[in-house]
Parts: C-alpha cells; structure tokens; sequence
C-alpha cells in the first residue's frame, strides 16, 4: 500500500497464509518527502516557468541526496537539484517531470530493498490524495511493469474514508485492550495498546458508557439548567 501524501510512505501486507507468523513480514517503510516536495518546487523562484520534459539523467544524481521524510533539507535539495539542471534543460516543467520520477524511483528501491527481483508483487494499492496525481501514477507504473496498480477510491474507499475507519480500527483496539503496534511495523521492542480514553483501567471505561446508556435525566427548562 503507497499512501501518496505530502510525505510517502509504503506498507507491506503479506499474503495470508495457513502457516506460519505474517506479522513477521508485515513492514512499513518511511520513503521520504511526496506531494510536499512537488508544492514547494512550484513556489520556488529559481525556476522558469516553460514546457518541457523530464531530465532523466538526473534521477541518478537526485536520488542519492540525502533527503528524509521530516527533514529541514527540502529547501537545500531543492537548491542543489535546480542548480544541477542544465542551463538549456532549466524550467519548472523539467523539474517538476524529473521530480515526480524522483519520488517513483526512491519508492520502487525502497519497496524493492525488502524483497529480490524474483519476489512478484500481488498488487500496489495507491491511497491519499496523490492517487490522482496522473503524471506520478504512470511514473510507478514504469517502476513497477508486472505489479497491478489500484487506486483505494477503485476499491470503494473514496476521500477521507480510509483514515476514518483506520481511526475507528484503533480505538476498537483500545477497547478490547489489543495491541495496535507491531514490531516489525514500527521497530518497538514491545507491542503496546495505544491511547487511553479515561483514567485508569479499561474497567472504568466500561462503567462509565453503562451508567451513561442508563441515565435518564430529569426534564427541566432552559432558564432552570442555566
């Protein structure tokens, strides 16, 4: 799963299977900077504005710089990327072509780090706002020739649908005291139920709904309540 956003990150989901322990290959994995890097190269002023194409030859040199998801180096990146382009190949279009295959070539060596060429992909699932960017969609697609791309709104999970229910998924997790981090996922020794909704043991939490379910409040006017 891609989650394309102003940051990207991938989650790896393994096959069910009869045996053995899938939260062992379970991984989630911080790709860097996504849409972010694309907004910010529109406001910058170091570049023209004209038609253009891609700079392939500079994905190999882009890619290697260090830029991390959270970092404060998105602006010196960005510097080094726009001075790096030939004078004759220097424009917004080049840049924001080159960087759309930047984002999709730092994503296809992220995923491809945790298996060998000879792993197939089942599918690669597109979530996030940047699942309609076209021009970012056909550069992974080039990465990924053999995978299936879907888009999450495809699969009836349309606009914010997708967070709401991973918000709900977590706090059913609270209430039932199940561990929501794993740790091959996010690298915790430990697997931990996450939040806490009152004070306290779950116990108090389930009185309390009881004695809300149950109350019947006495009718009163609205001069008399305030």
């Amino acid at each position: 799963v891609l989650h394309l956003d102003q940051s990207i990150y991938a989650t790896i989901l393994p096959p069910r299977l009869a045996s053995g322990d899938v939260t062992k290959n379970l991984a989630s994995l911080e790709i860097g900077p996504g849409l972010d890097l694309l907004n910010r190269l529109t406001k910058t002023e170091k570049v023209p504005e004209s038609k253009g194409g891609c700079v392939l030859e500079l994905i190999g040199e882009w890619v290697t710089n260090p830029l991390r998801l959270g970092s404060t180096s998105i602006d010196s990146f960005l510097n080094q990327a726009v001075s790096s382009m030939p004078a004759g190949k220097r424009s917004l279009q080049n840049a924001l072509c080159t960087a759309k295959h930047l984002i999709a070539e730092a994503t296809h060596k992220t995923v491809r780090s945790r298996f060998d060429e000879k792993t197939a992909l089942g599918n690669l699932i597109h979530t996030g706002p940047g699942q309609d960017a076209a021009a970012l969609l056909e550069a992974l697609e080039e990465r990924f020739p053999d995978t299936p791309q879907i888009r999450a709104a495809e699969m009836g999970m349309a606009g914010r649908t997708l967070t709401a229910a991973g918000i709900a998924l977590l706090a059913l997790l609270h209430i039932d005291q199940v561990p929501a981090t794993q740790t091959s996922a996010t690298r915790i020794m430990v697997p931990r139920v996450l939040g806490r909704l009152t004070p306290g043991v779950p116990q108090n939490w389930h009185k309390l709904l009881a004695q809300a379910a149950e109350a019947r409040p006495q009718v009163m006017s609205l001069r008399s309540a305030l």
